[in-house]
């Protein structure tokens, strides 16, 4: 649902605030949670490479540089349900 929206709104690659930043292969969203589920498009971790994206082309997450630009994807909780967030 995510990559459906992220495509049709922000029609390019986007943050999903995945990093590995503290210990190279061990992902945790920003939040500090240690990610139970991937959906990588890549085989092999970038050691440069510490945040995750979306690719716009197959919904695939791979590492790029962290201090590179792109809008991102977020949820927060809204009224009575999660709500997704596209920032361009």
């Amino acid at each position: 649902m995510v990559h459906r929206v992220a495509a049709s709104l922000l029609k390019q690659d986007a943050w999903i605030g995945l990093n590995d930043i503290n210990f190279e292969g061990h992902f945790a969203w920003v939040s500090g949670i240690r990610s139970t589920y991937a959906n990588y498009g890549i085989t092999h971790s970038h050691i440069l490479h510490d945040c995750v994206i979306m690719r716009l082309h197959d919904g695939k997450w791979d590492e790029r540089h962290c201090n590179l630009h792109f809008p991102y994807v977020c949820e927060y909780a809204g009224h009575n349900n999660p709500v997704v967030s596209l920032i361009g």
